[in-house]
């Protein structure tokens, strides 16, 4: 028995059938998601505006007429005649048998004939070119005023302080709020998808979500040394630190320090970047939050962002 099975793909992209027909050599144990992978491959778009079908009656890897006959039937739907093939479907000798089985057709099974439909992408709203300029130096004007605010204000509490609810609902009713979700008799303050920023931060989305990610045997170690370490009921903030701060290091492979802002105030835990190009200083590549226990102060994730204001409005940083 071959160890590959050759499989047809048709491509549909807003009712137009690609001229070019897809043909591979699929390993048979291999998942739906390696033919979406390859097709992402050869087509250029991404594996999230794949879907992958098999169709109800037999193709001929030249039927590219018979399938356009059939969109023009259906007004363009390929589920009036096709199946969705779920990613996790496995293997792909099962979806070749399922579909030799549903044509009816003693047509070769080693070469079947599968259906992707490609969705188009979402237009995207555009500035027109005169206003861009201003939009832009509106927008940068703004972040100015913001800092110079923050930047300027007497007397502003300590990050714990400010996490308190009365002091964190008076910080979020003012113009300065920050765009974390929460909000006290105001807008919401919601700003856009982290996403959008960098990479990044998707890819690490999809990574914890993949039930056949594999983390290195090193990671999930020290993962277990930290869980054990933070299950130990602590009753000084400092004791922990220490400890906490000895496995970030070898969990993240980066070093953690301590910084003093100008006003004294210090985060738990400080990951630093050396800029040396111009403007040359020490950039925040993360800031690290923690209690004793639940309950013994502010929450940590919010004590966060205003530890990162702290730095961010520091004469320094400027």
């Amino acid at each position: 028995m071959a160890s590959t099975i050759k499989v047809t793909v048709f491509v549909v992209k807003e009712g137009q059938i690609f001229k070019k027909v897809m043909q591979y050599n699929v390993p048979r144990d291999a998942s739906a998601s390696a033919i979406v992978e390859m097709v992402s491959n050869t087509t250029r778009e991404g594996q999230h505006a794949i879907t992958l079908l098999k169709p109800n009656v037999h193709l001929s890897p030249q039927g590219s007429k018979s399938l356009r006959e059939l969109l023009d039937v259906h007004d363009g739907d390929l589920e009036a005649f096709c199946q969705v093939i779920p990613d996790d479907e496995n293997p792909v000798s099962d979806i070749v048998q399922a579909a030799t089985t549903s044509t009816r057709s003693h047509h070769d099974a080693r070469n079947t004939a599968l259906i992707v439909d490609i969705e188009p992408a979402r237009p995207v709203r555009r500035v027109p070119r005169n206003t861009a300029p201003q939009e832009v130096h509106n927008g940068i004007e703004e972040l100015e005023k913001a800092f110079e605010r923050v930047r300027l204000e007497k007397d502003r509490p300590t990050p714990s302080v400010s996490t308190q609810p009365p002091k964190y609902a008076q910080f979020q009713r003012g113009p300065t709020a920050i765009f974390d979700g929460r909000y006290a008799g105001s807008s919401l303050r919601m700003a856009v998808p982290i996403e959008l920023y960098h990479p990044v931060f998707a890819a690490f989305l999809a990574d914890a979500f993949d039930q056949n990610l594999q983390p290195p045997d090193d990671i999930i170690c020290q993962t277990a040394k930290i869980m054990h370490v933070t299950s130990e009921i602590s009753t000084a903030e400092q004791q922990r630190q220490r400890v906490i701060r000895e496995f970030l290091v070898d969990v993240l492979g980066h070093g953690i320090q301590q910084i003093v802002n100008l006003n004294k105030t210090s985060p738990d835990h400080f990951a630093p970047h050396m800029c040396r190009m111009a403007p040359v200083g020490i950039a925040a590549l993360a800031f690290f939050e923690e209690k004793p226990e639940l309950g013994s102060g502010g929450e940590g994730s919010v004590q966060g962002s205003f530890s990162y204001l702290e730095y961010w409005a520091d004469k320094p940083q400027e």
